[in-house]
């Protein structure tokens, strides 16, 4: 990332080819077409081109940095679409404090080699949760909705999607450190 920072190709290159096919998988997910995802991802590359010395060195976590910009972007991107009302302009401000994801130092260095292997028993984890821890997790995650939008699109009490929410990342936290 310190290359990219200075604005090195060869270094955007080498992240691209190593991180793209994974960045793309998890944007097609939350955008929904391919064409849409194809532009999120090029947008998500122009904005590590353009903010690379906003990546702080001292966290050395890239690929969760990548994943959260791209959802991030993502999210951004379905919202715009759908016409959320009360989305701000897109400006520099709102990609830098908005968009571009802010890391704590207390967050460890994730390898893509371990986070490959890990997928499959967060995979199995998610298969293990009910219908309906699923639905909210989906809902949260991929399409970007708080408590309240969650609670407008299944019509049901804020307070149940609250519960629910934090009973489902409560199982997947118990059962991802075991």
């Amino acid at each position: 990332m310190l290359e990219i920072a200075n604005f090195d190709s060869d270094a955007l290159s080498q992240l691209y080819d190593r991180y793209s096919a994974l960045l793309y998988t998890l944007i097609n997910k939350i955008v929904g077409d391919q064409k849409t995802a194809e532009e999120t991802l090029s947008d998500t590359f122009l904005i590590i081109w353009k903010r690379g010395k906003i990546f702080d060195s001292g966290i050395d976590n890239v690929y969760a940095w990548l994943m959260l910009l791209a959802r991030n972007k993502a999210i951004d991107v379905l919202k715009r679409k759908r016409g959320d009302h009360g989305l701000p302009e897109y400006t520099d401000d709102y990609e830098i404090n908005q968009i571009i994801p802010k890391l704590s130092p207390e967050i460890g260095a994730l390898e893509l080699e371990n986070v490959l292997k890990m997928s499959e028993k967060v995979k199995g984890i998610i298969n293990s949760l009910t219908d309906a821890q699923k639905l909210v997790l989906n809902l949260s995650y991929y399409e970007g909705l708080g408590d309240k939008g969650i609670s407008g699109k299944l019509k049901i009490p804020a307070s149940t999607v609250k519960i629910k929410l934090q009973s489902t990342m409560g199982i997947l936290m118990q059962k991802l450190t075991n």
